[in-house]
């Protein structure tokens, strides 16, 4: 306001009352006006004469500035009791808030200490959880020995009285919900594997191949009797064919969910140098396909592991597909036919499907004897029930991709077994018919090998026959065995039809 710019000049000197006249002037240019002290509230009357016109000017601006301020300060006035209605209104909104956050507060204490009553009853519960969880797998494995122990007695007792079965002494070579999908290709079973449409085929075969660049044996059994899966490139290229690549697949039944993981073994051979490739597809619903393993090239061992750790929550096939580009031309000039690019076989053979990880797999199989000698740890599962040689070692198969009918190349090894067996009553009495071992003659008469790699190796340690033997006696006297009790189990060749106990083993390097 203008009336707020002017300065008020409070003339204050020994002039009585009396004498003091108020009103306005127009002093050096400002308007001047005075007022009498002790007339508070009220203006002062503007004489009646005035100096000029500039002065009357003055008084009535002055006046009007004032006549405006007791207007706002009267608005004010009336607006004081809205706002004080305001202020309670907000201090009664505040103190509700300030009364529902110490509610929420109360609460909130409230609820962490049930939430710390909670969670100390839950851990007191996982606690009694794992301990229960703990008796349960102590009282698994002691129900588990005790089976096996009269599973022994069982079978001691079969043998005395001369009867025999095709079970396994071992109830389970894996536990809790693990389970194995085994196959070895043998002659009478491919396990539901069957092959896909196209020129080229997988087909089941005895040792080598037409072309000399398949493996010497087959896995399983390592023997040259044996059938493994192959990819023959003879038989591929027995028709005209022409110059390209060819793939030959061939598909596992269906395998369902399990856990989300899976862990497959195979054992494989690719030889000659022509080789191409081997993969493993894994096939969901109607695709395709996709890779989960390969391998090209000459890997020139006959055989090698293979391994794939798998996790899917969807049913799957298991695809080998196998790459040759094998062909024969006719040469019309020699009137004979040209091969080309034919060193070059592929084989499978002893393929493992488990429901879980491959680092859920045990070393060595549930109730094995370990033993450790030179930095390698053997684990032993001894089988009192009579098989064949054959039948013996697809069960040492089923044990694991490592697992094989037991080599005995030292001393030591054979000291080992032998203390075992002299100390369980029940392998004892069933000893007395000898136990089988991975050493064979098969297709080599006089040269037994130890064939639990799938690559023969001589038997060297030849302190363990026992005197006279091996006589090959019948002419067909062509597997191993750990034969005379009486002494200290020294070998003697047998006919691999005939059936006895036997003794798998896994080894590994410590």
């Amino acid at each position: 306001m203008e009336a707020l710019g002017l300065a008020l000049l409070i003339i204050v000197g020994t002039v009585n009352a009396v004498d003091f006249t108020p009103g306005c002037s127009f002093i050096g240019g400002q308007c001047m006006y005075t007022v009498q002290l002790g007339h508070q509230g009220q203006c002062d009357a503007q004489p009646v004469a005035v100096s000029s016109g500039a002065d009357s000017q003055c008084c009535t601006s002055v006046q009007t500035d004032l006549a405006n301020l007791q207007k706002d300060v009267q608005n004010l006035k009336q607006q004081i009791p809205a706002l004080t209605d305001v202020l309670n209104k907000t201090r009664a909104d505040l103190i509700t808030s300030r009364a529902f956050t110490e509610s929420l507060l109360g609460d909130r204490h409230s609820l962490l200490d049930m939430l710390h009553r909670l969670e100390t009853e839950m851990n007191k519960t996982e606690t009694q959880n794992s301990h229960i969880l703990a008796l349960a797998r102590d009282e698994i494995a002691s129900l588990r020995r005790d089976l096996t122990n009269m599973t022994l007695a069982l079978r001691t007792c079969q043998a005395a009285l001369g009867l025999t079965t095709r079970q396994n002494v071992v109830p389970d070579s894996l536990s809790g919900d693990v389970h194995l999908s085994y196959c070895s290709f043998n002659s009478t079973d491919s396990c539901g594997y069957t092959k896909l449409s196209g020129n080229t085929s997988f087909y089941l075969l005895h040792t080598g191949s037409s072309t000399l660049t398949g493996p010497q044996v087959e896995h399983s059994a390592g023997i040259n009797t044996g059938t493994y899966l192959s990819l023959d490139i003879k038989k591929e290229i027995d028709t005209e064919r022409q110059q390209g690549l060819h793939s030959a697949t061939i598909e596992s039944s269906l395998f369902q969910p399990a856990n989300g993981y899976y862990c497959i073994y195979f054992w494989y051979s690719m030889r000659g140098s022509d080789v191409r490739q081997l993969d493993v597809n894994i096939r969901i619903g109607g695709g395709t396909g996709f890779t989960v393993w390969s391998m090209s090239g000459d890997r020139k061992v006959d055989w090698l592991l293979g391994k794939v750790d798998l996790q899917t929550s969807h049913p799957f096939k298991l695809d080998f597909v196998a790459t040759t580009d094998a062909y024969k031309q006719y040469n019309y000039n020699a009137e004979n036919y040209d091969f080309y690019f034919i060193n070059s076989d592929i084989g499978i053979d002893d393929v493992y499907v488990y429901n879980t990880s491959c680092s859920n797999l045990p070393r060595c199989p549930p109730m094995a004897v370990k033993n450790t000698l030179n930095n390698v740890t053997s684990c032993y599962t001894f089988h009192a029930t009579p098989m064949t040689w054959t039948e013996a070692y697809d069960v040492c198969r089923r044990e694991g991709p490592h697992s094989a009918l037991v080599s005995v190349e030292t001393e030591a090894e054979q000291r080992f077994l032998v203390s075992h067996i002299k100390q369980d009553t029940a392998l004892s009495v069933v000893g007395q018919n000898g136990f089988y071992t991975s050493g064979s003659d098969v297709g080599n008469e006089h040269s037994f090998k130890w064939t639990d790699t799938g690559i023969p190796r001589p038997v060297n340690w030849s302190a363990g026959w026992h005197a006279g033997q091996p006589n090959n006696e019948g002419g067909n006297q062509n597997c191993l065995l750990m034969q005379y009790p009486a002494d200290d189990y020294k070998w003697g060749d047998i006919e691999c039809d005939s059936k006895h106990p036997f003794i798998c083993e896994v080894y590994y390097q410590v």
